[in-house]
């Protein structure tokens, strides 16, 4: 995410997300205070096929497609609202597999996963 698109994200952006169910405020502020947030619009591309991959990502809303290039056959994983994208903990992601495009407006969080370890 290129820092003049990224804007901050609040506990009230991530709260709502079935993936932050049982957490406390305290640990979703702590979260949401180490990411920032990028709007996206429809077939924008967020990686290609070997960048590397240093983020943990969550969409906030809209929709996100993941194709491999170089494969005809493979299918288009989809990602919505609420999904985690990225490095996740334990991840031992290096690189992108596929090509990672916005479907829609598209509105992404990001934390560096350094933050993770």
């Amino acid at each position: 995410m290129t820092p003049s698109s990224a804007q901050p994200v609040t506990a009230a952006d991530l709260l709502p997300l079935p993936l932050f169910d049982g957490e406390s405020l305290e640990t979703v502020e702590w979260i949401a205070s180490h990411m920032t947030m990028r709007t996206l619009e429809g077939g924008e591309v967020l990686a290609r096929e070997g960048d590397p991959v240093t983020q943990f990502q969550v969409i906030l809303e809209g929709e996100i497609h993941f194709a491999r290039e170089g494969d005809p056959s493979a299918s288009v994983m989809v990602a919505t609202a609420g999904q985690p994208m990225g490095i996740l903990p334990f991840s031992r992601m290096k690189t992108s597999l596929g090509r990672v495009w916005a479907v829609r407006l598209t509105r992404v969080a990001a934390m560096d996963a350094m933050h993770l370890r």
